[in-house]
């Protein structure tokens, strides 16, 4: 009786069942929405507020031809230093890699009027969620074969494992990040090139001109579509050797690079300068790349693994029983020719961003994020390949049930972190810091940046109130004051002359 039910989820009801799926995980997240921002990366968040009132302050991006700013415009807030990143007004610039999660959400905001608080930002965040869900199982379609009696089963599991992976959960609920909202544009991708790589006869003109226009929106957001171009453009050199129609799709993909890269330059270079981008770019690269002379490589890959761990443990669980069973009951499994395609251009270009740029995803957990559809398509395909009907649900109830457990341990409801830190700490002091004059410059230890975000100033952390002197004296800084806390609690603010 259940597989003919299984065999009898038509599309519609598929799509509808992974819609009320992603009404859960909103209902999941809802004890953390709105939150104060405080901990797990939610500096991303701060960041992107800042920039949006720094903006609004100066009478809008345009001015600064959209290059994200990292501080207010009040008098205090401005940096004094002489460095590629810093503009001759004193803002700090943000040049690490495309602006699009700056201007993207900075445009909602004003279009809707919203005030600069955080909770919209987490309402843009989930959009974007549902975005690459519905595209993932758009992508689920056109991997999985037409002919499996299993198959719509096969794609709500693979959406639901997006969807309750407790990385997922978070980064593409409370924590904005580029990698999150780069998502559907990333499935989109898959979407139109996967079908081209199988086959010349799919490559038209209008697909093309979709492809090119998505890589130069990606680019704009993140470098991981570069890494994904640069794969799928090997794998299409080898296509071409045995069929010249491949030729289209590999100058398109050339082109589209190199179009978005130039239009991140220009932009970028129109109001910096070339020589301090590149200056900057150069700078960021060798911090985040594998270049860094910071920690060990093996450390650093520690760290990588430790980050996929907190992201996707009850995924990789799955996924070792899965090859366990495969491995000891020697069970055969095969992929479709479009899951071999996505493994073949996906895995690598995963693999190389995360590499490559070691000390970034050792440091930032949500550099991990592309990696979850490759788990997804490989769990699900291993899953659906092993369990019986009843295991089926047994293996579903399970993962729900430690992912729930993994994302609230993590992300503890209520007022008070799991370490025993309110999440209010950082809004508490931000908001005491308000009265100080906007022509002071602040300074404090242990800073944080979203504790900006509360005081609607900038604070230019230092070691102590000696070096916060010896700033003032080798910058000319007329007007300061020292933050004294203890464990980001308010003892008392020190004015410095």
């Amino acid at each position: 009786m259940k597989g003919e039910m299984q065999k009898s989820i038509g599309r519609r009801q598929a799509l509808f069942i992974v819609l009320l799926l992603f009404v859960v995980s909103i209902l999941l997240r809802l004890p953390n929405i709105n939150r104060p921002l405080s901990k797990h990366h939610e500096y991303n968040s701060a960041v992107i507020l800042v920039n949006i009132e720094s903006w609004r302050q100066a009478g809008g991006g345009y001015r600064f031809h959209y290059v994200p700013l990292l501080n207010y415009q009040n008098p205090g807030d401005k940096c004094p230093q002489d460095l590629p990143n810093i503009d001759s007004s004193g803002n700090i610039l943000y040049l690490s890699f495309g602006p699009g999660w700056y201007v993207i959400p900075y445009f909602i905001y004003q279009v809707f009027h919203l005030p600069v608080e955080p909770v919209y930002l987490q309402v843009i965040n989930l959009f974007f969620n549902l975005a690459a869900v519905i595209l993932l199982f758009l992508l689920c379609e056109r991997l999985f074969d037409a002919s499996q009696p299993r198959r719509y089963q096969s794609i709500l599991l693979a959406c639901f494992l997006f969807m309750f992976s407790p990385g997922i959960l978070w980064y593409l609920g409370n924590g904005y990040v580029t990698t999150g909202i780069m998502m559907p544009f990333v499935i989109a991708a898959l979407l139109l090139l996967i079908p081209m790589l199988q086959s010349a006869d799919n490559i038209r003109t209008s697909r093309l001109i979709f492809l090119f226009l998505l890589i130069i929106v990606l680019v704009y957001i993140d470098w991981f579509v570069l890494f994904l171009s640069a794969v799928s453009s090997v794998y299409i050199l080898f296509k071409i050797r045995k069929d010249k129609r491949y030729l289209p799709l590999l100058f398109a993909m050339a082109i589209a690079c190199i179009t978005a890269i130039t239009i991140l330059f220009i932009q970028f270079a129109s109001y910096a300068g070339m020589d301090n981008l590149m200056k900057t770019l150069l700078f960021r690269f060798t911090g985040r790349s594998i270049v860094n002379t910071g920690d060990p490589f093996i450390v650093r890959v520690g760290s990588i693994v430790k980050n996929i761990v907190t992201s996707y443990f009850p995924l990789l669980l799955l996924l070792l029983l899965s090859l366990a069973v495969v491995f000891f009951k020697k069970v055969r499994t095969s992929f479709t020719a479009p899951e071999i395609t996505f493994l073949v251009i996906y895995a690598p270009a995963v693999l190389l961003y995360n590499l490559i740029l070691t000390e970034w995803s050792a440091v930032h957990e949500f550099a991990l994020i592309p990696l979850s559809i490759l788990l997804v398509i490989v769990a699900t395909r291993l899953i659906i390949t092993l369990a019986a009907n009843r295991v089926f649900y047994g293996v579903i109830a399970t993962y729900f049930v430690i992912a729930c457990c993994q994302y609230y341990f993590i992300n503890r409801p209520g007022k008070v972190s799991w370490d025993g830190t309110p999440f209010d700490i950082y809004k508490k002091l931000g908001q005491q810091v308000q009265q100080v004059p906007a022509d002071y410059k602040l300074f404090m230890n242990n800073w944080n940046a979203v504790i900006d975000v509360y005081a609607h100033r900038n604070i230019t952390p230092v070691v102590n109130i000696d070096s916060a002197r010896a700033y003032m004296h080798r910058y000319n800084i007329p007007k300061a004051v020292w933050i004294d806390h203890r464990n980001y609690q308010l003892q008392k603010i020190v004015i410095l002359r």
